[in-house]
């Protein structure tokens, strides 16, 4: 089942420890990491933040409708070797 990671919540988030455990439990998922624009207000449109979250799917196409955001603010979507 895909997911989003909190890492809001997490002093330290190692992403290829996340994977490595993720892929002990299922050897088919994987760990995505989307980079994406991210808007402040509507004053501030002409410079996007870039943001970063992380979601656990079994392909890329999965991880994008997981994140579940406008396509159109997607930069860069990689994913994380365990």
């Amino acid at each position: 089942m895909a997911h989003k990671v909190n890492v809001w919540a997490w002093d330290r988030f190692n992403a290829s420890l996340y994977a490595q455990r993720i892929k002990s439990n299922d050897i088919f998922q994987s760990l995505y990491k989307i980079t994406y624009k991210y808007f402040r207000n509507s004053n501030e449109m002409h410079k996007p933040i870039k943001a970063t979250e992380y979601v656990v799917a079994y392909d890329k196409d999965e991880a994008i409708k997981t994140w579940g955001k406008y396509k159109a603010l997607l930069i860069k979507i990689e994913k994380i070797k365990a």
